[in-house]
């Protein structure tokens, strides 16, 4: 048994590609939005609409939190999360790792695995690989992640170093698991390693070569709402809602997102939106300039293909050297060395091939 991946289409200009992931559960059209139901249901809304009106295809479940609450003999008994949950479609859960780094104030770390306290009641727990294989099996996600260490975002090179090192180790642990461990609940489960390496490019090279050794159904890649903040531009739905709710489980946004999240809206709104809780809906988004603009929900996918399509007509040489100039811009560079920056990248593009095709097709049609 494994998992099934096809392949539709690869884009010819850029690594770009789409594809189907099917699971005993369903089948997945990727890329894909996943919602986060932390305790196996999506907060605030019905499964139906998960489905009907997100067109939701997948669910994210959180281990941390289903250990603690309900508690592994609940989801057995129920027959596992699809039927504790209801949710009929495939799931995924991730492995607790990213939950246990934010309690950063009562857990440690050692070799055999993560100690730490409940945010619940304060109880004492141990995380190892192999406990989180066994947790996830019970749990019974299509998906399952391997457990690791979540190095926060600004980590200095050596603890970056010493955390993937330890990650690595874990993950060979819990492939091992995994192998000597059958699903429960008559589905298959494949398990995902996680690339880490914080923002070290030769350790994620390193991370990204070491997991091809266990020849995953597939793998992750280490970022959340902080990612489409240091995206080039984000259309949203008009349904969509934007929050960070660290707070509420005592602990704060990580991995950048206070820094991302401030320069792109501003210290004032960034500090509601943090230290309140509260979502942004898709209006307010657009009004604080979160995101590009606002489309319906029902036309969103081709308005960002179009978008995409658009975007990549146009010269690689003249949208990378632009991207630059208006980063600078954002980055509050001083305007003489912004327009240096401008003068230098024009001068570039001037003298490419690509302007000459341009300007030769521009004279032809216009003559």
């Amino acid at each position: 048994m494994s998992m099934k991946f096809t392949l539709q289409h690869k884009d010819p200009a850029t690594k770009a590609r789409a594809g189907e992931l099917t699971t005993d559960h369903g089948v997945i059209r990727t890329p894909i939005f996943m919602p986060v139901g932390t305790a196996a249901t999506v907060k605030g809304i019905f499964h139906r609409d998960v489905h009907d009106e997100a067109r939701a295809q997948i669910i994210l479940a959180n281990t941390y939190h289903l250990y603690l609450r309900p508690g592994m003999e609940i989801i057995e008994k129920a027959g596992g999360v699809h039927r504790f949950s209801t949710w009929e479609g495939p799931m995924l859960t991730d492995s607790g790792g990213f939950q246990v780094f934010s309690l950063a104030a009562c857990r440690k770390l050692k070799e055999e695995g993560c100690h730490f306290r409940s945010h619940i009641d304060g109880s004492k727990h141990l995380f190892t690989p192999e406990s989180v294989m066994d947790t996830e099996r019970t749990i019974g996600a299509d998906i399952m992640m391997a457990f690791d260490e979540c190095p926060p975002g600004d980590a200095p090179r050596e603890y970056a170093a010493k955390s993937l090192a330890l990650t690595e180790r874990w993950l060979e642990r819990c492939f091992n698991r995994y192998h000597q461990t059958e699903p429960k609940y008559g589905h298959y489960q494949a398990l995902f390693p996680i690339v880490q390496g914080c923002t070290y490019p030769d350790l994620r090279a390193h991370a990204a070569e070491n997991v091809k050794q266990y020849d995953a159904d597939g793998y992750a890649i280490g970022g959340g709402h902080v990612l489409h903040v240091v995206c080039d531009l984000t259309i949203a739905a008009d349904n969509a809602k934007f929050g960070q709710p660290e707070l509420s489980l005592a602990s704060i946004p990580c991995f950048g997102a206070t820094q991302l999240l401030t320069k792109a809206i501003g210290k004032a709104k960034a500090m509601e939106v943090i230290l309140s809780g509260r979502a942004i809906n898709a209006e307010e988004a657009e009004r604080t300039g979160l995101v590009s603009r606002i489309i319906p929900l029902t036309d969103l996918y081709d308005e960002c293909y179009k978008v995409a399509a658009k975007i990549a007509e146009q010269s690689d040489l003249a949208v990378s050297t632009a991207k630059q100039a208006i980063k600078q811009a954002a980055a509050n560079t001083p305007l003489a060395t912004g327009i240096a920056l401008e003068n230098q990248s024009s001068r570039m593009c001037l003298n490419s091939e690509d302007f000459r095709e341009s300007l030769a097709d521009f004279i032809r049609k216009h003559s």
